[in-house]
């Protein structure tokens, strides 16, 4: 099943932001972040490392790129992938 390809927007919180801040003092996992980040945008819902986020809420994911997670919304009607945070696995749950 192919949806196309989706666009990228993110969450304007200001929870984000300081997410985007901290990665970004890491320059190797920042870019690898970035380029999973597109990747998502072109090969939706076929991309190997996404769950649905517990409960089985319907358009929650997570995607998995190394130690980093990206919680992310999906607007199937309008082909939008909100990111709602970026960070550690190991924090991100909380």
């Amino acid at each position: 099943m192919n949806f196309g390809m989706f666009k990228i927007e993110y969450d304007t919180s200001n929870i984000l932001k300081k997410d985007r801040e901290k990665i970004l003092k890491d320059t190797k996992n920042a870019f690898k972040v970035k380029k999973a980040i597109e990747k998502l945008s072109l090969t939706f819902p076929n991309t190997s490392n996404i769950k649905r986020l517990e409960p089985k809420q319907e358009h929650k994911f997570r995607l998995r790129v190394w130690d980093y997670r990206i919680v992310f919304w999906v607007d199937y009607g309008n082909k939008i992938i909100i990111i709602y945070r970026v960070w550690l696995r190991k924090d991100i749950y909380v």
